[in-house]
C-alpha cells in the first residue's frame, strides 16, 4: 500500500494489485518454426538464443529487426553485445555508436550503451578510452555496478599496486 500526500493535506492511498501470472515456460522456450512477426519479436527471440548461445541464429533475428526498423536503437545494441561475446569488438564498437546514435535521452540506457563501449575498449587494451567510457556511464547512472567495477579495473591498470 503507498499513501501519496501533497500540498493540499489530502492523501491518496493506491492499493498494490498483484502482478499477473506469466508462464516462464512461454517466456524461454524458441520455436525454430515460427516466424516473429514483429521487431520487437524478433529482438525477444533473438535474446533467448543468444542466452543459448545460439549466437548465428540470434544474430540473423538482430539483424533482421536492424533491418525491418533501422532507426530503433535495440537491434544495434544487441547485436553488438553479441558480437562482444564472439570477440569481434570492431563490429561491436560500430553497432554501438550506432544505437548511441538512435537512443532516446534515457540515463540508464544510455549508461549502458556507454558501459558496452567501454568493455569493448577495455578487451581490446584501450585503457585510457575505456576508462572515459565508464565515466559516461557513470556520469549518466550513478547507480551503475558494473560501470563503477569497470572504472575501478581502469583505475588500478593505470597505477599498478608497487
Amino acid at each position: 500500500m503507498l499513501i501519496a500526500g501533497g500540498c493540499s493535506r489530502n492523501f491518496t492511498v493506491v492499493k498494490a494489485q498483484p502482478k499477473a501470472q506469466v508462464n516462464q515456460q512461454d517466456r524461454t522456450q524458441y520455436d525454430p518454426d515460427r516466424v516473429p512477426s514483429t521487431t520487437d519479436e524478433q529482438l525477444h527471440e533473438g535474446l533467448i538464443l543468444f542466452r543459448e548461445g545460439r549466437y548465428t541464429e540470434a544474430q540473423g533475428l538482430f539483424e533482421q529487426a536492424i533491418a525491418v526498423e533501422p532507426d530503433d536503437w535495440s537491434g544495434y545494441y544487441y547485436l553488438a553485445r553479441l558480437m562482444i561475446r564472439q570477440e569481434n569488438y570492431a563490429v561491436a564498437i560500430e553497432q554501438l555508436y550506432f544505437a548511441l546514435d538512435l537512443v532516446p535521452d534515457e540515463p540508464r540506457t544510455r549508461s549502458n550503451i556507454y558501459r558496452s563501449l567501454a568493455e569493448c575498449l577495455e578487451l581490446q587494451g584501450q585503457f585510457t578510452k575505456a576508462e572515459l567510457h565508464y565515466r559516461t556511464a557513470l556520469n549518466l547512472f550513478p547507480e551503475s555496478t558494473p560501470a563503477r567495477e569497470g572504472l575501478s579495473r581502469m583505475q588500478s591498470v593505470r597505477r599498478p599496486s608497487p
